[in-house]
């Protein structure tokens, strides 16, 4: 999807974000768009073209949320990639160790 001013388009993902709590990558995963085109849209083409200032406070209170706990969300999803890759060691070392 292109940038435009396809006023629908950008409602629907707004909407799409607000609704479901998602992450600029995972609303850009679902309309198969990048995040950047993502943020643009939400940052500002959303008060461009919608003029309801309240709906886009709270598309803007999500942005910011998510830039606040993105520390806390990467740090969780190391841990698991590591709890998962610890797995495998661990059967390696006790089965040698047998």
């Amino acid at each position: 999807m292109k940038l435009c001013n396809d006023s629908d388009k950008i409602m629907e993902i707004a909407t799409w974000f607000l609704d479901n709590k998602a992450t600029v990558r995972k609303t850009g995963k679902h309309f198969n768009i990048s995040k950047t085109t993502v943020h643009n849209i939400l940052d500002k083409y959303l008060p461009r073209y919608y003029c309801e200032m309240e709906f886009y406070r709270k598309v803007r209170a999500q942005l910011d949320h998510n830039a606040n706990i993105r520390h806390i969300r990467g740090g969780t999803a190391y841990a698991e990639k590591w709890r998962k890759l610890r797995k495998p060691l661990e059967e390696q070392t006790r089965i040698r160790n047998i």
